[in-house]
């Protein structure tokens, strides 16, 4: 059987058009602690253009009328744009629904001055994430880990009412897709 090939000269944009990531903590891996650049670099040579970042949130606090106080921490949101200044950045909240809704431990976890005080420090998340050059296209919010407990699509809800153009992410989740973006 004589076979002919035909090689298109096919070439590849700079930047997929399709998010690309693997579960890979480069800060967060004790083993490659000294090799973090060298880690990254491999990364994006095999086309991994998004990274998710636990714990890389804003810290504030609150009253008990759920009013923030004092002045918004972004030294955690700051670290990772620099850690991945030119990719797709997802923040990941926490863990799973009770590290994430515990963002305000005085206030009573989806009360109405939990809510109010959480719809606050996104939107603040969200003009600080613009103010340092972000569109929406370049960062995902990750609000909860394997999740499937009802208050999770109270609160992906409540994400959305306090920003509609910010994208939400979740991994599968019982009934939340109704809430999501990616």
């Amino acid at each position: 059987i004589a076979l002919e090939v035909e090689v298109a000269p096919v070439r590849l944009p700079n930047r997929s058009p399709v998010h690309l990531f693997t579960y890979s903590y480069v800060k967060e891996m004790p083993q490659i602690l000294d090799r973090v650049e060298e880690a990254k670099r491999d990364l994006r040579e095999h086309w991994v253009n998004t990274f998710v970042l636990p714990g890389y949130v804003p810290k504030a606090q609150a009253n008990e009328q759920g009013e923030l106080i004092g002045k918004m921490d972004f030294s955690k949101v700051d670290e990772g744009l620099q850690l991945h200044p030119k990719d797709t950045i997802v923040w990941w909240l926490g863990g799973d629904i009770k590290q994430s809704v515990g963002l305000f431990p005085n206030l009573g976890n989806l009360s109405p001055e939990w809510k109010k005080a959480v719809k606050t420090l996104y939107r603040k998340w969200m003009e600080h994430l613009h103010q340092k050059g972000l569109g929406y296209e370049d960062f995902l919010v990750y609000p909860f880990d394997e999740s499937t407990r009802p208050e999770v699509l109270e609160v992906c809800k409540l994400l959305k009412e306090s920003d509609s153009k910010a994208r939400l992410f979740l991994n599968p989740t019982g009934g939340c897709q109704q809430a999501l973006d990616l």
